[in-house]
């Protein structure tokens, strides 16, 4: 079975189209049948397996005893009772089928023969051990169901989420590749000022990075392996990392940003560790108020390692939600995330990027409100 769904992005809308892990055939017929036993009333499920064990009875009666018809149909109300009731019911059940099929029941109803008592007891005997295997059976049905159900939500879902980061990270790309062709253009065309030609060329300068940025980030979404020399680790001055940060910013945001990182040097991946930091100032840009600063400050660790810390000032983090914060597409409060942007994977980036460092990434309520997302490394 296949399922679609649309989803919207910042280039148009786009049609998804995934293979549900969905049974077909008979076990989609049997799927359905056993959703709808469960479904049913309690008083509606008792009164049709009272039916139908009359009706075996009566069945078998007609047709001369058990001596002419095995009584096979009682393992229709067995199976019932395992489906709306679990195995105590089926149990319960089969106890009252062979109770029904055996002193209930003559052997032969013409000659008014009766069952042996030795046979009367191992049919119940049998009824009850195949009640207890059809209950067993069924919950176990019931669950695979239920995961299959899941897994191909999820899928849906997945599907859902990818295409709506292939669409935006697409916009995404648009601005600095205009900046870039732009920029480029005046400067072959020459006759700029030479004030000029240095905006320019830290314009391009920016927008390759902020390039370098959304490459790594499509490569941590798509689990794809990171570009070798974002890996290599020399000794950095954190002030150049985070200016470049900075730099990179949106214009418009860049202001809001205050910097305390002193003179710290740190042996560590310079590109990756900017990309990390970029997502993490992103972030808390978009969840503090519009007059609201953000600040990246930086100290040194009595065990010598380095601390950066981002704090925001925007409505915090609930603790029920720190667990499911770093996972993919997954955000707290889903109107504000409508109004600000963004799919729920800024922090799973940053995470991915930290192990890639060797990094730890925390967060912590932020004393007078807020959030602090705190690297060590």
């Amino acid at each position: 079975m296949h399922r679609s769904t649309t989803v919207g992005g910042a280039t148009g809308r786009r049609r998804v189209r995934v293979r549900s892990a969905r049974p077909r055939g008979i076990d989609d017929a049997i799927g359905r049948t056993i959703g709808a036993v469960a479904a049913m009333r309690r008083g509606r499920a008792v009164a049709l397996i009272a039916w139908t064990i009359a009706f075996g009875w009566l069945w078998v009666y007609l047709a001369g005893g058990v001596s002419h018809v095995p009584p096979h149909w009682f393992y229709v109300p067995i199976l019932l009772a395992a489906t709306r009731f679990g195995i105590g019911g089926a149990v319960v059940t089969a106890a009252c089928a062979g109770l029904v099929a055996g002193p209930l029941m003559p052997a032969d109803v013409g000659s008014g023969t009766a069952q042996l008592p030795s046979d009367q007891i191992v049919r119940a005997l049998w009824f009850v051990v195949i009640g207890g295997l059809m209950g067993a059976i069924v919950r176990r049905l019931e669950r695979s169901l239920a995961q299959e159900a899941e897994l191909a939500r999820r899928e849906v879902e997945l599907a859902a989420h990818k295409a709506a980061v292939i669409a935006t990270v697409s916009h995404e790309f648009r601005t600095p590749l205009a900046v870039l062709l732009g920029s480029s253009k005046m400067l072959l065309a020459g006759g700029a000022s030479p004030e000029a030609e240095r905006a320019l060329l830290e314009g391009i300068a920016s927008s390759s990075r902020r390039l370098s940025d959304l490459v790594t980030t499509v490569l941590v979404v798509s689990e794809g392996p990171l570009v070798a020399e974002e890996l290599i680790r020399v000794e950095t001055p954190l002030r150049r990392v985070v200016s470049n940060v900075v730099t990179g910013t949106d214009p418009g945001q860049a202001p809001r940003v205050r910097v305390e990182v002193g003179d710290l040097r740190i042996e560590t991946a310079p590109a990756a560790l900017e990309t990390l930091l970029r997502q993490l100032v992103d972030n808390a840009l978009k969840f503090s108020p519009p007059d609201a600063s953000v600040e990246v400050r930086g100290r040194s660790l009595p065990d010598g390692r380095v601390e950066l810390i981002v704090d925001d000032r925007g409505p915090g983090i609930d603790p029920g939600f720190l667990p499911s914060a770093f996972e993919p597409f997954t955000q707290q409060d889903e109107a504000h995330t409508r109004s600000a942007g963004g799919l729920g994977i800024g922090l799973f980036v940053a995470l991915r990027l930290a192990d890639h460092l060797g990094a730890e990434l925390d967060l912590r309520p932020r004393d007078g409100g807020g959030t602090a997302a705190v690297v060590r490394l």
